[in-house]
């Protein structure tokens, strides 16, 4: 509404809700209206939040129109989004209960193909027991789709056909018949979500719930999508919850923890718009900056001098929160091939150090491969006899152009110089292994095994 973006709703599962909705929305100041039963003027001029339950949008005469009819809407935001999507599915139904003329008329007409797919269930289904339950077999549904179209049309008055029939009336093939003894139910495989033209068309659709056990049928059958930028949501002054972390981005849903209570906050959109939020950071100060992916590492090598001869802790005492730096290879370093140099952008003479080498491969491989980075400094820590201790933030600013990593002719190889246990055992490696095993100190009562053994044998 502050953005003026036409009207908008806020939909919930049940009249509680819509009461608990409005309480609330009050103690923040939010101007709220209800549809008792028109839509107000102040809703449909935006100067008021519609809170109203979702069967008055989806169903087949609802007050906000069908398809070209529709009332555009700006905002539209589902709560519970679970259980609406439970009460949408049964507002895309017909359900004719076996008191009626109709039921009769579709049980006579599909009771030949009926009995052939069990004869005992058909006989059930004709004593009225309300377990016995049959499909209707697709192709004896489209033989006989103009019939059933004729059957509904002529008692499309009836409350248990009326709020379905606009709904299902063109696109009857694409539904499926089960029968029962109770009743004869109708239901579309995909729900007809383009007939609500108010929410196919809306300018931005948010879906929020605290159940996740099953996103297939919000992602495939209400099809939402999000083009608000998600981060307005936590700053606006409703949403007082702030998201920790991520838990997961699949199928076009971002499954978010939110503190305090935590709850999972359940935002499915577009892969599109997931691959653009998730490449969304921040710089050292809470910026946004554009990057494919960052990386948080750190700088060692302060305790010793640079190739300049320079004392690297007089450098690092230099530097601030988001001092901007540069990453150098260093392929000739003798001791590891991968070894990075890390410089402040305004001192490119003197390094302050290198990449930790558990990072240092990685980077040092997508830098081969034709990615380039970027880095700034987010946190500096003087420890134990004031040593530093300094993280940095790498953004990757370009993807690798190729999948394999060059051969480098010339390189150095890692060759560490062995460590004393290592050089006595290369001392032992060449004589016999009885001598070998004798020799070590710590191996007496292994030697002594093995001689009981032979004389034992």
């Amino acid at each position: 509404m502050n953005a003026a973006e036409g009207p908008a709703v806020y939909l919930c599962p049940d009249n509680f809700l819509i009461d608990q909705t409005c309480e609330q929305a009050k103690q923040f100041g939010i101007l709220t209206c209800k549809a008792d039963p028109e839509l107000p003027d102040a809703f449909l001029n935006g100067e008021k939040l519609l809170v109203t339950s979702v069967q008055k949008l989806f169903n087949g005469l609802t007050k906000f129109g069908l398809k070209r009819k529709s009332i555009e809407i700006g905002v539209l935001l589902m709560d519970d989004a679970h259980a609406c999507s439970d009460i949408i599915r049964e507002q895309c139904r017909i359900r004719i209960p076996s008191d009626e003329p109709a039921y009769e008329a579709i049980k006579a007409l599909f009771g030949e193909d009926l009995e052939q797919q069990g004869v005992g269930t058909y006989a059930d289904i004709c004593n009225d027991k309300r377990d016995a339950v049959l499909p209707v077999p697709y192709w004896s549904w489209a033989h006989h789709e103009s019939e059933v179209a004729a059957i509904l049309s002529t008692n499309a008055d009836r409350n248990s056909i009326k709020f379905a029939w606009p709904l299902l009336r063109d696109i009857l093939g694409s539904c499926q018949g089960v029968i029962s003894g109770a009743a004869i139910e109708i239901e579309p495989y995909i729900p007809p979500l383009d007939a609500f033209g108010s929410y196919w068309n809306a300018k931005h659709r948010i879906l929020m719930s605290a159940t996740v056990t099953d996103d297939a049928f919000l992602v495939n059958g209400i099809q939402p999508i999000v083009e608000i930028p998600l981060c307005r949501l936590w700053h606006d002054p409703i949403i007082i919850f702030k998201p920790c972390r991520c838990l997961a981005a699949r199928g076009g849903v971002l499954r978010l923890r939110l503190t305090p209570k935590r709850q999972e906050f359940v935002v499915p959109f577009s892969s599109r718009d997931a691959r653009s939020l998730l490449k969304t950071w921040t710089d050292a100060h809470g910026n946004p900056i554009q990057c494919i992916h960052r990386y948080s590492r750190t700088v060692v090598g302060f305790s010793h001098p640079n190739k300049r001869g320079v004392d690297r802790m007089s450098l690092v005492q230099k530097l601030e929160v988001g001092t901007k730096l540069m990453l150098v290879p260093d392929p000739d370093n003798p001791m590891d091939r991968n070894a990075i140099l890390v410089y402040a952008a305004d001192d490119i003479e003197n390094d302050i150090g290198y990449l930790l080498s558990s990072a240092a491969k990685y980077i040092a491989r997508m830098m081969e491969c034709g990615a380039t980075f970027s880095a700034e400094v987010y946190y500096i820590h003087h420890g134990y006899k004031n040593y530093p201790e300094v993280c940095i933030f790498i953004y990757q600013l370009t993807p690798m152009t190729q999948k394999r990593r060059p051969i480098r002719k010339g390189a150095p190889l890692y060759k560490p110089e062995p460590s004393s246990a290592r050089r006595e055992h290369i001392a032992v490696e060449d004589r016999p292994l009885f001598e070998s095993i004798e020799s070590h100190p710590g191996n007496a009562g292994l030697w002594t095994r093995i001689k009981r053994l032979r004389l034992m044998g």
